[in-house]
């Protein structure tokens, strides 16, 4: 007897489990259809044809200036400057200190 309503009560624990796991995937979808309705879908997601797109644009800028044999835009007319020191007023000082 004791082991026929153990059984029983496993049985009953197995069909509440399963029970409260399909009402927890029905109330998760209802969630994610409210989520949609109140902030709904973005306007500025990308698709991954877009990456690829913009990939394969860089690429062939990239190539394209390499073949004519440019710098990029805004790299040209970059060289180092020198630097700017202003070593006058520095000796101008130390010649006053050793007079």
């Amino acid at each position: 007897m004791s082991a026929e309503c153990s059984t029983l009560s496993a049985e009953r624990d197995a069909v509440i489990a399963h029970a409260a796991i399909q009402e927890n995937d029905k109330l998760l979808v209802i969630l994610s259809q409210y989520k949609r309705a109140i902030f709904g879908p973005r306007s500025e997601t990308q698709t991954p044809g877009q990456l690829s797109l913009f990939v394969q644009a860089v690429r062939a800028a990239a190539n394209d200036d390499m073949i004519e044999g440019r710098l990029p835009d805004g790299a040209e007319g970059r060289g180092k400057r020198p630097a700017r020191r202003n070593r006058g007023s520095f000796r101008s000082i130390r010649r006053a200190s050793m007079s």
